[in-house]
This record gives C-alpha cells, sequence and structure tokens, in this order.
C-alpha cells in the first residue's frame, strides 16, 4: 500500500504524531510517497548541473569513505559495484563544497528519515562521520537502452529503517518502460505509477 504525504516534509518534522503514523506504515511494509518536495526549477538545474559533470569530468570510482571527494563514475556492470547495474552516479558527501547546497535544501528528507528511523533528526548530517555513518546524495542517471540496477536491499540497521528516493524523472516524457519499483510481499509496486 502506498502512503502520500500531501504537504512539504518539513511540516512533519514536529508532530510526534505524525512520525508516529508513518513510521508504523514502514514497519508493516508500506511504502510513504512524498511528491513535489522541490519545485521543477530546482530539479531542472540538478540535472542540468549533473549532466554538465558527466560530459565534461573523467569518470573516476572512489569508494565510500571518509573524506572522499565529491565525485562522478560510471558502473557498466563494474565488478567493484555493491549492485550490479549500468548508471552514471554522481556522489556528493556532507565535509566538501557544496556550492549547489544540495545538503541544506534537502536536509528535511535527511531528517525526516531519521526521525522515521527513530534517531534524532540531525544525526549524521555534521561534516564528521558519526558511529562509521554519514549522509551522501547519490544521484543516478539510467541511459536509454541499457540503463538498469539488479535487485538489491539496501542496509537495514541503526543508522535507517527507511531510504529517501529522489526521483527526477517522469514517465511518459523522460522514459516509457520500467522504472523505479519496490518489492513488497505482496508484489513490485513501481514509484512513478
Amino acid at each position: 500500500m502506498i502512503n502520500e504525504i500531501n504537504k512539504p516534509v518539513e511540516h512533519l518534522l514536529n508532530s510526534d504524531r505524525e512520525i508516529e503514523k508513518y513510521s508504523n506504515f514502514l514497519k508493516d511494509d508500506q511504502i510513504v510517497v512524498a511528491r513535489k518536495q522541490f519545485d521543477l526549477s530546482i530539479i531542472n538545474k540538478w540535472r542540468e548541473y549533473l549532466s554538465n559533470i558527466g560530459r565534461n569530468s573523467l569518470p573516476n570510482y572512489i569508494p565510500i569513505e571518509r573524506n572522499a571527494p565529491n565525485s562522478h563514475r560510471i558502473n557498466d556492470q563494474d565488478e567493484r559495484a555493491y549492485v550490479n547495474g549500468c548508471f552514471h552516479q554522481f556522489s556528493f558527501y556532507p565535509w566538501n563544497q557544496d556550492c549547489f547546497n544540495l545538503f541544506k535544501l534537502t536536509k528535511s528528507l535527511f531528517r525526516l528519515k531519521n526521525l522515521l528511523s527513530g534517531l534524532d533528526a540531525d544525526s549524521f548530517l555534521s561534516k564528521t562521520p558519526e558511529n562509521g555513518f554519514t549522509s551522501r546524495l547519490s544521484f543516478q542517471f539510467y541511459p536509454a537502452g541499457c540503463g538498469m540496477l539488479s535487485k538489491h536491499r539496501d542496509p537495514v540497521d541503526v543508522h535507517q529503517i527507511c531510504l529517501p528516493i529522489l526521483i527526477m524523472s517522469s514517465k511518459g516524457s523522460d522514459f516509457l518502460t520500467g522504472g523505479a519499483f519496490v518489492e513488497l510481499p505482496k508484489g513490485k509496486v513501481y514509484l512513478e505509477d
């Protein structure tokens, strides 16, 4: 079942009742979707920025570790990848320069994720990793005709019971088939649908 948040997530952050409601949905293997959290002009600026990085930088695999630089890589069945796939990946960390204010603009989503996970709202948001964990923004671009990410399960641990996903494309205009999905005991749920 999909449960929609029909207001900016900032409005939920101070409501223990709302946090508990959505946390219980997640514990019951339900999906929580908060649509239209960012103005389309911001999404388009991010897409243009990432496209320019992809066209004008030498891709390089850089492991996720403390003090790693922001990076762009191409994963085309790369054996070093945790999950097999074919995509461009752009990773951003809070300790690096953030000329696009990505972490500031997405902070409310990270805070909601933390509260839904039973953590302090500002956990893992500092420039220094906490208990081996940090926030990371990872953008994936899936090329037409070959883009994919193999079925996998993101780690559930003390740092998260849920994972925020920002979908910056639209089925029907950016792609026609497939899309982001989660697999629940009752079957696949395509998020764009």
